[in-house]
């Protein structure tokens, strides 16, 4: 008790009181869903929420590319700069991969296109200076194991210097890792293992458990859910993640998403749930804004639900808020009190030490047209490395 209470905020008033504070070490955090309801994007707004609050955070990724998650973040920062009328052009991360955004080959107004520059200059300024220095995006190659994960992790511990914050090591998705060799589990027996599902995901999350303790850090991941689960044929409480009960028996905490453009419909999609919402519930977590802002709408602005269906620190419950897909933002409404009913005590991160470590990202805008919108700008622009 007498030590520091190290925690990672996760920029959501309903998850932190959830996890009494944030993400903390030697937790196992589990993102479940089926496809296309935002594990991704809440487990790449998680990380980057633990970076910007002192945190270092490790994003491993083996579906996506490094450049796809760094468009995300900026999309993700450039929707949240902008006019909350959404007077001005709607930018997904799609047009920031492609660089549409700088080209303008979607805005016909100089005064938009204007606004939308000085948005992406603003979001890229804010990135470098709070976010990158403590985000580390690496790609995971086919057939990748804990093991390698935990090299990274030793890489970036070895340039800490000192730092006494909390790593946050994401893995998106688990499911994609394979066992590692470890004593008699070697040779025809780890194909075996391997070859099956079942073992290899049992194997995988309890490796993955044993270096967030070995190494006091929290992990997060994210995870599919059974066919039936997904279809809706189960009626399980959220625990049926995909190729293991060592997933649900071995993670910290699980939360499930469900997202839906319509409130009632979200709300009877959960019924039985333990803490479900009703719908009056989940229109009031959301931004009173999300169905009326212009560019939400065009990014496919919806309702989602976080159902906590375990924690090992707390009851079963569910917290509602917006979800922006275009945007990858995950928003809460303007509300002070969540939509959950977990301990209402406030505490305050502590101060860390930054690391000393530069993060190498790769760029992700148009040199041609960036440098010249940078040098006659006000703004110092913010040095970054080119090497990938």
């Amino acid at each position: 008790w007498s030590e520091p209470d190290v925690f990672a905020k996760t920029g959501m008033r309903g998850l932190d009181a959830m996890l009494h504070g944030g993400l903390r070490r030697g937790e196992c955090v589990a993102l479940a869903g089926s496809a296309g309801h935002g594990k991704s994007s809440l487990a790449i707004q998680l990380a980057l929420e633990a970076a910007r609050s002192g945190g270092v955070a490790i994003y491993c990724t083996a579906e996506m590319a490094p450049d796809e998650i760094l468009a995300r973040a900026t999309a993700r920062e450039m929707f949240t700069l902008a006019d909350t009328r959404g007077a001005g052009w709607a930018v997904g991360f799609g047009e920031v991969l492609r660089g549409h955004h700088l080209e303008g080959r979607t805005i016909t107004s100089d005064t938009v296109q204007t606004e939308v520059l000085q948005r992406y200059i603003d979001a890229r300024e804010v990135l470098h200076r709070a976010v990158y220095p403590r985000f580390i995006v690496r790609p995971l190659a086919g057939g990748a194991t804990i093991a390698d994960v935990a090299e990274l992790v030793a890489a970036v511990r070895a340039h800490l210097d000192g730092f006494a914050g909390l790593v946050v090591l994401v893995i998106d998705p688990l499911q994609r890792l394979f066992a590692s060799e470890m004593g008699a589990r070697s040779g025809k027996a780890l194909e075996a293992v391997n070859a099956n599902e079942t073992e290899r995901v049992s194997a995988v999350v309890g490796e993955l458990k044993a270096l967030a303790d070995a190494q006091n850090l929290a992990a997060v991941f994210t995870s599919d859910t059974t066919k039936a689960s997904a279809s809706g044929v189960s009626v399980g409480d959220g625990l049926e993640l995909r190729g293991s009960y060592q997933l649900a028996h071995l993670a910290t905490v699980i939360l499930t998403m469900r997202t839906d453009i319509d409130a009632q419909q979200l709300a009877k999609r959960t019924e039985g749930l333990a803490g479900a919402l009703d719908e009056d519930t989940i229109r009031r977590s959301a931004p009173t804004w999300l169905r009326t802002r212009a560019d939400a709408g065009k990014l496919g602005a919806r309702y989602a639900l976080l159902h906590c269906a375990k924690n090992r620190n707390g009851p079963p419950a569910s917290f509602a808020m917006g979800f922006v897909p275009g945007a990858g933002a995950f928003v809460e409404g303007e509300e002070s009190t969540p939509s959950t009913s977990p301990s209402k005590a406030k505490t305050k991160a502590p101060k860390t030490k930054a690391p000393t470590f530069v993060t190498h990202l790769s760029p992700m805008d148009s040199k041609r047209v960036a440098d010249a919108i940078i040098a006659n700008t006000k703004t110092e622009p913010v040095e970054e490395n080119d090497t990938p």
